[in-house]
């Protein structure tokens, strides 16, 4: 056996969200490398850090949080300086312009923002689609007691997103949480359980393959998602069998044919459970994220 790979993960770890948390754990249990977590706001204490020790990867889930000279900076201190972020990026102006700054910098970029590498390809950037994951430790059924008829957890921030939300109020019991950033954890999966459907959505739903991290996070808790049918999101989650799609103003027949079907509701929310843990749990995607390095050619698998 060759030596570890040594991994510093840099990041603003932020615990209500613990994806940054749940990588780096990831990374240590199944690639079983070396993994240094580097928190800060200020950028002198991350090339300190990292000066101070030889890496052989860098990687980190805000690339543009610090500029493109920071990040040569830290190149020059690792083999393989690597993101792996959960934006929608292009589209939205001010990001578009801070990231396509930065990420030519990177040797690899993971993301999540569709299936199209076009955007990347244009700046010269090596992309792979990576989508989200749950990290089913974390994110599990829970019995609680039935509170409402549908729960969203999120933000209402879309005209699209209240337009549906004050559509579907109009003929069932409707609880709005999270719009703080106060539910996630084991309070995602209670809240998933206390209600018979849980409606979801996604900041884009025309763009194939980027749909919301929620997804993920509700179906493994053991909500009964509604959510909107995105294309390519069918090759992951079957209608009637995961999840429950709408495509709009559908949505009104599509909780009818349900909501009162408590053992078609059991079915979908036991057959969601078993095909995250199956094919969307931390494990799985750090395996996928560790075979992409390896086809790559630029990093080999190391342990």
């Amino acid at each position: 056996m060759g030596k570890k790979t040594k991994l510093a993960y840099i990041s603003l770890f932020y615990p209500e969200w613990h994806t940054e948390y749940d990588i780096a754990q990831g990374l240590i249990k199944y690639a079983k490398w070396d993994v240094n977590i580097f928190e800060s706001r200020q950028p002198h204490h991350f090339i300190n850090a990292i000066s101070s020790n030889k890496y052989d990867i860098v990687m980190t889930s805000i690339p543009a949080y610090f500029n493109k000279d920071f990040w040569r900076r830290v190149k020059r201190n690792c083999e393989l300086l690597i993101t792996w972020y959960f934006d929608w990026v292009f589209g939205i102006k001010e990001r578009e312009e801070r990231y396509k700054a930065v990420l030519p910098e990177f040797d690899i970029v993971f993301s999540t923002d569709g299936f199209s590498d076009e955007h990347y390809r244009q700046i010269g950037v090596k992309r792979i689609w990576l989508p989200h994951f749950a990290n089913t430790e974390i994110y599990r059924p829970i019995e609680k007691e039935i509170e409402t008829d549908i729960v969203f957890i999120g933000h209402v921030y879309t005209d699209r997103r209240k337009r549906l939300l004050d559509l579907i109020s109009r003929y069932w019991e409707v609880r709005i949480v999270g719009g703080h950033n106060e539910c996630w954890l084991t309070r995602y999966s209670e809240t998933c359980n206390s209600a018979r459907l849980v409606f979801g959505d996604s900041y884009r739903v025309d763009i194939p393959g980027y749909w919301s991290d929620r997804l993920y996070l509700t179906l493994a808790s053991g909500g009964c998602l509604l959510f909107p049918k995105i294309e390519g999101l069918e090759r992951w989650f079957e209608d009637d069998r995961h999840l429950v799609y709408y495509s709009g103003e559908d949505i009104i027949d599509r909780i009818s044919h349900i909501i009162n079907n408590l053992e078609k509701i059991r079915y979908i929310k036991a057959e969601a459970v078993k095909e995250i843990k199956r094919a969307h749990s931390l494990e799985v995607r750090i395996c996928e994220m560790l075979n992409h390095l390896s086809k790559s050619g630029l990093w080999g698998i190391q342990t």
